[in-house]
C-alpha cells in the first residue's frame, strides 16, 4: 500500500483530502505543522507528500529542505492559498513536484497525485 502525506494547517483540507483519497491502495496521513509531518515521514517513509508553503511552525520551504534530507526522491507537491511567484520559483528550483494554488481542483489533484505515486513507484524499484 503507497502512503499519501498531507501537511497543511488548515482543517478542511486535510479531511478533504483524507476522503478523497484513501482507497484500499493508498492510506492518507495527515499532519497540521511542519514539525508533526517531519515525523511522520521519518517514520512512515511515504511515497508522496503534499505540503502547504505556510504552515504555523516553519515555511514549507524549509520544511521541504529538511524532508529532502530523509529522502530526496519522494515527489513533493506545494499548495498555497498565499503564494507568490518568486515562491513558486523558489520551490521549483529546490526540486518540487509541482506548485499550485488554492482552490485546488480535484480532478487535476487526483490526476496529479497518481501521476506522482506512479513516479515514486518507479523510483523506489531502483536502488538508492
Amino acid at each position: 500500500m503507497q502512503r499519501l502525506l498531507i501537511i497543511d494547517d488548515e482543517l478542511p483540507i486535510l479531511k478533504a483530502f483524507s476522503r478523497a483519497f484513501a482507497s484500499q491502495s493508498l492510506e492518507v496521513v495527515t499532519a497540521s505543522t511542519a514539525g508533526e509531518g517531519e515525523s511522520i515521514f521519518a517514520d512512515l517513509r511515504p511515497d508522496v507528500v503534499v505540503l502547504d508553503i505556510h504552515l504555523p511552525d516553519s515555511s514549507g520551504i524549509e520544511c521541504y529542505k529538511r524532508l529532502r534530507e530523509h529522502d530526496p526522491r519522494v515527489p513533493v507537491i506545494f499548495i498555497t492559498g498565499h503564494g507568490t511567484v518568486q515562491s513558486a520559483i523558489e520551490a521549483m528550483k529546490l526540486g518540487a513536484y509541482d506548485y499550485l494554488f488554492k482552490p485546488l481542483e480535484l480532478s487535476d489533484m487526483r490526476d496529479l497525485i497518481e501521476k506522482a505515486l506512479r513516479l515514486s513507484r518507479m523510483i523506489r524499484i531502483q536502488p538508492v
